[in-house]
This record gives structure tokens, C-alpha cells and sequence, in this order.
């Protein structure tokens, strides 16, 4: 005999990924890393298929430019503009604008790449984790192993072991998307 379960209830929408434009037109101050903003920004009774529409309404309706021009590009360089000021007020940017500095951007950008390319390390007995690794990114496993724990908690090769959903969707996002 075959079972269907079926649970009715109230969903909770607990967060969604904004591009790093969006920082640069917070209109409610300074961002800090590593933290939940709370936000309500559309009506409780809400439909959840219209979820997207009405956050990306609600942000372009309340968006002001923090700075005159943007900071960095779609491939995450600086731009022009930004790279005539000095290292002092650049850093002072990073910080009020993305909340962390340029140094700690890179990293999770490196750590993005990483977890961009197609690695399968779950499937194999002895991964090669450094066969995937960018010269240019990270210069050697124990560099990767100390960024990665850094940020995520766990190794690399911790990582690719454990499975869940939350992973999987992680690892089939984009992380070139435009901003």
C-alpha cells in the first residue's frame, strides 16, 4: 500500500540572495556581515509564487545610490572611478557599503569559483581536491583547507562528503550571476 502524506501550513520566508548592487543602494544604512536583517518588506498574506515580483518591486521603489558611481563591475573588479581613490578611503567603502573588506570579498569570491567548477569528490575514494583548485586562487591545498574552513566550518573534502539538500542547491547556484 502506498502512503501520501501531505502537510498544510503556514510557510516562512526567512531570507533571499541580493546581489552586491543592492548594497551599493541599501537605503537603510550600513550592512554588517554575518548577520539577519529582519525585513518586512510586502504583506504577510502574501503568495509565495509572487514572492520574487514583489521583493524585486519593493527594492527598486526604495534603492538610492550610496556613492556616485558603483564600486565594482560585473566580474567584481574595481572600476575606474573607484580606483582613483587611496587604500585608506577604499577600505573605508568596502566596509560601509558590502559591511567587510575587500580582502574578506575576495575570499568568498575565491571560495565561490571554487565551488562553481564541477567537482565530483563525493564519488571518488582518494579526491585530488587540488586538481581543481586555481593557481591564481589558492596557492596550494593547506591554503584552500584554511579558507574554506574559514568560512564554511568544515574542509573541503568535509564538505563534499556530507550530503544535503541545502549543499546540492548551493552547488547549482550560479555564483557568476550579473549583478
Amino acid at each position: 500500500a502506498a502512503f501520501k502524506l501531505q502537510f498544510h501550513g503556514d510557510v516562512t520566508l526567512v531570507g533571499a540572495r541580493l546581489t552586491l548592487s543592492f548594497a551599493e543602494q541599501y537605503w537603510a544604512g550600513q550592512l554588517t556581515a554575518n548577520t539577519v536583517m529582519p525585513a518586512n518588506w510586502f504583506p504577510s498574506d502574501s503568495e509565495l509564487p509572487s514572492f520574487s515580483d514583489q521583493l524585486r518591486s519593493f527594492v527598486s521603489k526604495h534603492q538610492q545610490p550610496r556613492l556616485p558611481n558603483s564600486i565594482l563591475d560585473n566580474a567584481l573588479e574595481e572600476t575606474p572611478w573607484f580606483r582613483q581613490y587611496s587604500a585608506r578611503q577604499k577600505r573605508r567603502y568596502y566596509k560601509q557599503i558590502f559591511g567587510i573588506s575587500q580582502k574578506e570579498l575576495r575570499k568568498i569570491q575565491n571560495l565561490h569559483r571554487f565551488l562553481g567548477q564541477a567537482c565530483y569528490f563525493s564519488t571518488r575514494d582518494d579526491p585530488r581536491i587540488l586538481d581543481n583548485v586555481s593557481a591564481g586562487d589558492y596557492y596550494d591545498q593547506p591554503h584552500l583547507n584554511r579558507a574554506f574552513r574559514e568560512l564554511t566550518g568544515l574542509t573541503p573534502v568535509e564538505y563534499f562528503q556530507i550530503t544535503s539538500v541545502l549543499q546540492d542547491n548551493l552547488m547549482a547556484a550560479s555564483y557568476n550571476e550579473s549583478r
